[in-house]
């Protein structure tokens, strides 16, 4: 969100495209950079409530291609739709890779690769891929993608009182 909220204001002034990139698009090239084992990586990210956030990509020369569209699933669901080779990485990681059968430094299987934040730099390269591939959008039109809605909520005013009157 800070870093969404920057470029929006930096751009702003200009007519330049900007790019959103994903935590997990991030999470998940690090890791293709790192490890170019041609493995999918699956990017999981702790969402409180028994669920985690999720997403499956290969990378493909410059491009991430999704194997598991980015979403909310629970571990067990997860467990069952990951590859069965497959690095995952992520705070969601180290939370679920007894369910996940996620072991670190295994030859073969789902490979752990514990704790991890995406490094700005790879959130800049995937930006300067996105906008050569003609994906960028002005700035007013750049929104955060929420996976889940909000926790909390503003509560509702009674019919026939408006807020700030009594």
């Amino acid at each position: 969100r800070v870093g969404l909220a920057t470029i929006k204001g930096l751009a702003f002034g200009s007519d330049r495209p900007v790019a959103g990139i994903s935590t997990l698009a991030a999470l998940a090239w690090e890791v293709s950079e790192r490890k170019p084992s041609g493995l999918p990586v699956a990017a999981l990210l702790d969402a409180r409530r028994g669920d985690c956030y999720a997403a499956v990509y290969r990378r493909d020369a410059e491009v991430l291609k999704p194997v598991l569209a980015a979403g909310v699933y629970s571990a067990e669901d997860l467990a069952s739709r990951l590859p069965a080779d497959c690095h995952v990485v992520g705070s969601g990681a180290d939370l679920y890779a007894d369910a996940l059968d996620a072991v670190a430094d295994a030859p073969g299987g789902r490979v752990l690769e514990p704790g991890r934040s995406p490094h700005a730099r790879v959130v800049g390269v995937l930006g300067a891929h996105a906008l050569e591939r003609g994906e960028g959008v002005l700035a007013n039109v750049l929104e955060p993608d929420y996976l889940r809605g909000a926790d909390a909520e503003l509560p509702r005013e009674p019919a026939g009182h408006p807020r700030g009157r009594s």
